[in-house]
């Protein structure tokens, strides 16, 4: 083919792709409609709200996920009203509708943000908005693609931070156990992130609050296919409430011997207890603590599973290594530490 030809074929397929991006993107008018189905939202009766978001997600199921971007931030500011129950409810119930009129999952990058607002209305003054609101978070577990649970998680985590209220604590560690139920497979890549969060849930001052956080870090934990501890995981979600019990646990975990490759989500439960361990005063649970280690090392087989634990167990090792007397002791530590070092950096 002569190159003026081809080039001449190259732009007009250029062309044709450009007015194909034109013709998917919503017009003017589109929009306004959508952002008038909106704004109808907000005033909505309760009777015609639920109406009124399937419609918009019919606009939206009509005129492709281009036409959803001109009313994120609409829906942003209603869920966030405080002086309209209304708007809330409205924005609530459109993402309902977009959660079940998902596009093949193209709504979700869309819906999931909306997470951390859900669970913040946990607290509302309003019992309808509490409720609405709880159906709607556990309506996008159900519905949201295993492959994205996993994104979920942060949104879910911003909802047990200190300074969250107890029922948006509540239902966000309800949250994480229906998705680790729900995905178990897809979740558990989430562990490493969610385990720290969860364990200090552990010590809220809320009974209930303490009570749930425990019952979520079962089920979480319970995702971790690790023969070796796997009949110890109730004992090391133990030492979370009651740290007396660490020095026991410690001499369990010395007595076995650890064969299965080790991964970030069975390191996300050892590595915590294995701190306590190394900073416990007696010094044979400080050695016995620095054997488990060197021993699981040796199983890790991918640096980047070890790298995020290094920061919490190498400042750890090395004041024990600094301060204990015992010649045994320390010997058993600077081998924990130079296993370690090459478990992070191979080079070594």
């Amino acid at each position: 083919m002569p190159a003026a030809a081809a080039a001449k074929n190259t732009q007009s397929e250029i062309q044709s792709k450009k007015m194909s991006i034109v013709s998917n993107t919503p017009s003017e008018v589109e929009n306004k409609k959508a952002k008038d189905i909106v704004t109808k939202l907000a005033a909505a009766s309760d009777d015609d709200r639920e109406a009124v978001a399937a419609e918009l997600a019919a606009l939206v199921k009509a005129n492709g996920i281009l036409s959803l971007k001109p009313i994120i931030d609409i829906l942003k500011k209603d869920i966030a009203h405080k002086k309209s129950a209304a708007a809330r409810a409205g924005a609530i119930a459109a993402i309902v509708a977009l959660t079940n009129e998902s596009l093949d999952h193209q709504t979700e990058p869309f819906v999931l943000p909306f997470v951390a607002s859900l669970l913040e209305l946990q607290a509302d003054k309003q019992k309808t908005i509490q409720e609405a609101a709880n159906k709607a978070a556990k309506n996008i577990v159900a519905k949201v693609n295993p492959h994205a649970c996993s994104l979920m998680v942060p949104f879910i985590l911003e909802g047990l931070g200190n300074s969250c209220k107890w029922q948006t604590k509540m239902l966000s560690l309800e949250l994480l156990e229906l998705l680790a139920k729900t995905y178990p497979v897809d979740f558990i890549v989430a562990i490493p992130d969610v385990i720290p969060t969860v364990s200090d849930c552990m010590w809220d001052t809320k009974t209930d609050v303490k009570k749930k956080a425990t019952e979520a870090m079962g089920v979480i934990c319970s995702l971790v296919d690790n023969k070796d501890i796997e009949r110890f995981i109730p004992a090391v979600i133990g030492c979370i409430n009651h740290p007396e019990n660490v020095p026991e646990t410690i001499h369990l975990l010395g007595a076995t011997t650890f064969v299965q490759e080790v991964d970030s989500a069975t390191l996300s439960i050892m590595v915590p207890l294995l701190g306590r361990g190394l900073n416990e005063r007696a010094t044979p649970i400080k050695r016995k603590a620095a054997l488990i280690i060197d021993n699981m090392s040796k199983l890790v087989d991918d640096p980047d599973v070890a790298a995020p634990f290094l920061p919490l167990l190498l400042p750890a090792l090395e004041k024990v290594q600094d301060v204990v007397a015992d010649p045994e002791c320390r010997g058993v530590v600077q081998k924990a530490l130079a296993t370690l070092q090459r478990v992070g950096n191979p080079a070594i």
